[in-house]
């Protein structure tokens, strides 16, 4: 379905649980490149599939940080993005802190499982005009292996593991 819709980004906000950050569906508009041709709702329906199923996923690392008096994910000692207002050189700078690396692999998976879920709109909606040499099959992939990696870090198992087979 074709729609003049121009590059103007939802201002919806996913409402997560609290320990984990809300999800802003314009910004993952935006960032992750979504095309003006997917709907609002499509967006808001695989980024609330993707915060449910990664918050399955991270139910056991939520309540270990819980147990240690993290009330948030931000509140894990992590390193973080901090921020200066812009002021004369004579005046005290104003520092403002943002999310921090836990929020970020947290927001990083969200948003790579909510593309993935988005891909089958991208052919179906021309998709195949604005990306010629994208292979939706490999690129979805590529966006499930990138939320894999991100929880896997998350949860401290590394890039690789091997185990015995029984």
């Amino acid at each position: 379905m074709y729609s003049s819709k121009s590059t103007d980004y939802q201002s919806a906000t996913i409402t997560n649980n609290g320990f984990w950050p809300d999800i802003a569906a314009g910004e993952f508009e935006e960032v992750r490149a979504i095309p003006p041709r997917v709907s609002h709702e499509s967006v808001r329906d695989a980024l609330l599939t993707a915060v449910s199923n990664i918050n399955n996923r991270l139910t056991e690392l939520q309540r270990r940080w819980q147990s240690l008096g993290y009330e948030r994910a931000g509140d894990v000692p992590a390193p973080h993005v901090v921020t200066f207002a812009q002021g004369s050189a004579d005046t005290v700078q104003e520092a403002t802190t943002g999310r921090n690396a836990v929020e970020a692999l947290y927001i990083k998976a969200v948003y790579a499982q909510a593309k993935a879920d988005l891909m089958p709109e991208f052919s179906t909606t021309g998709m195949k005009d604005v990306w010629p040499g994208e292979n939706a099959p490999d690129a979805r992939r590529g966006l499930l292996t990138e939320s894999a990696m991100a929880i896997r870090t998350l949860i401290g198992v590394p890039r690789a593991s091997a185990g015995l087979i029984g």
